[in-house]
């Protein structure tokens, strides 16, 4: 408001903070979420950008409009001259993010990690230098972050969203199939369910396995039609 500190300035501030409260309390997802300073500053953001509107209602597109945010449309609203604007930033995440939980990793050593973005940019055909992209993204996106020379994304659900994205991308369900079982894979689950547009046969998988209860928790993260004796049967089993 270039600085403005007047009564309708502070009423309509207030007005759209209590709004945006108001959504968070709502929603467990979104309270987790706000725990995390810099997540909180994401949500805050994308809710000031577009005033009024209701954030996202499923996760995995809360996860999408914050990357394009923090990837795209915030370095091109600050004009800024960023390597993020000039190659698939997101698409070199989503490699790195499914590679760490490949590996069961959280954090990557700051040597390690500009070796594998070189990796990455290489396979993408672009030339642009790996060390150089590492600061931006960090810097710019914030979508990773430094700890002591080591690199982690700002909150783990990212790296789970950008490597399930990865996997859905590429139609690559089988690693997820073979995972089914693994419960550190059981976030990264969800977040793909919720790209599918029909997760029947994947949540059939799960029902075949026994695994009724990740079966469940993927009916109620997708807001897709699940085919009705599908249904049936997982309401009969838990």
């Amino acid at each position: 408001n270039s600085g403005r500190d007047t009564p309708d300035v502070k009423q309509a501030a207030q007005s759209a903070a209590d709004e945006l409260l108001a959504q968070i309390e709502a929603r467990p997802e979104l309270k987790d979420l706000a725990k995390n300073p810099l997540l909180l500053t994401m949500i805050v953001t994308f809710h000031r950008r577009f005033p009024g509107a209701e954030l996202p209602k499923r996760r995995v597109e809360l996860y999408q409009e914050i990357c394009r945010l923090q990837l795209k449309d915030r370095p091109g609203a600050r004009k800024l001259e960023t390597l993020l604007l000039e190659c698939g930033a997101q698409v070199i995440l989503q490699m790195l993010a499914l590679d760490m939980m490949q590996k069961k990793e959280e954090r990557v050593e700051r040597r390690d990690l500009v070796g594998r973005l070189a990796g990455y940019l290489t396979v993408q055909g672009e030339t642009v230098d790996a060390t150089e992209f590492l600061d931006q993204v960090v810097q710019v996106s914030e979508l990773l972050i430094e700890q002591e020379d080591e690199y982690e994304f700002a909150h783990l659900s990212f790296q789970e969203y950008l490597a399930a994205r990865e996997l859905f991308d590429h139609k690559r369900e089988q690693e997820i199939i073979d995972r089914l079982a693994i419960p550190e894979w059981k976030p990264m689950i969800l977040m793909y369910v919720g790209l599918l547009k029909n997760p029947s046969s994947l949540i059939r998988s799960m029902v075949d396995r026994g695994l009724t209860d990740l079966a469940a928790a993927c009916l109620h993260e997708t807001t897709k039609q699940i085919e009705p004796n599908l249904v049936k049967e997982l309401a009969q089993l838990t």
